[in-house]
């Protein structure tokens, strides 16, 4: 229960983060932050692992970060979405360029 509302609020911390770094995908892709389904919160997580999901109208992200690591993954919007890499490397203004122009 603890380690659940820990995670939850890990996750929270990165979308808010998120918003306030990548202002070009938020604006330019009608992206909005989506809940995490609750498969993300059935194991235990390690302290300051997020997790949020962005959305946009054709594409899903999913944000992980770690206290060692960041990681974008992207897919197709769908009931099982498989997720593929995406080049997480730079700062935030390059991340951010990087996803106002992918396509899946």
């Amino acid at each position: 229960m603890v380690g659940q509302l820990f995670a939850k609020l890990a996750d929270a911390k990165l979308g808010k983060d998120l918003e306030a770094n990548l202002p070009r995908l938020f604006a330019e892709r009608s992206a909005r932050l989506v809940p995490n389904p609750d498969s993300e919160y059935s194991e235990p997580r390690a302290f300051g692992y997020g997790v949020a999901r962005v959305s946009t109208p054709d594409l899903l992200l999913r944000f992980v970060r770690t206290p060692e690591d960041f990681s974008v993954q992207i897919a197709a919007p769908g009931d099982s979405p498989e997720w593929q890499p995406v080049d997480s490397s730079g700062d935030w203004a390059a991340l951010d360029a990087r996803l106002v122009s992918v396509r899946i």
